[in-house]
């Protein structure tokens, strides 16, 4: 190979790896299959928030068994690399191609205690973790956005682990002469 190409694969190369880390990343715990939400339990919804939010297996109607509710609260946290970092990072000569010089973070956490009466009968939390890369050309970070994707991670996540427990709360609720829908 002549030493042109070499130089070309070679920043080529280099191009590629500057770029690999680039995108925002999404990480929800715990993995949960894809599935479908095909079920809706019925109580009292104790929540202050944006109800779209609110995971759909849920609703704020009145059980047939009257002593289900709910309780759903969620947190998020900001972080990141602190200015400083990013300012000694843009000294870098990679910038001017799109590294980036710091990032911003987001970590979600969410929370829905299903009761009966006084008891807790199940909890489910989930939980989210977003990176987004900064750089000179990436216009700043909109935590507004990454907050709502990550919000409807963490119910979605929360709807679909409810999901797997369909039997259980089929069960239970026929136990409990409640209706499921």
């Amino acid at each position: 190979m002549n030493t042109r190409r070499k130089f070309i694969l070679y920043c080529l190369f280099s191009l590629a790896l500057l770029f690999s880390g680039c995108g925002t990343h999404m990480d929800v715990k715990p993995e949960v299959p894809a599935g479908q939400v095909d079920f809706t339990l019925r109580g009292k919804v104790n929540y202050e928030g944006n109800w779209d939010y609110v995971p759909k297996t849920i609703s704020n109607q009145s059980a047939d068994n009257g002593n289900m509710s709910f309780n759903y609260a969620y947190n998020v946290l900001y972080g990141g690399t602190a200015m400083q970092q990013d300012i000694v990072a843009i000294l870098l000569p990679t910038t001017m191609f799109g590294t980036p010089t710091g990032e911003s973070d987001v970590q979600i956490r969410a929370k829905l205690d299903v009761m009966n009466g006084p008891n807790l009968i199940k909890s489910y939390i989930a939980a989210c973790n977003i990176v987004s890369p900064r750089g000179v050309f990436a216009g700043g970070t909109n935590f507004t956005e990454i907050r709502k994707n990550g919000l409807m991670a963490v119910k979605e996540n929360i709807e679909l682990q409810m999901v797997q427990d369909r039997d259980f709360w089929i069960s239970f609720l026929n136990n409990k002469k409640g209706e499921i829908k």
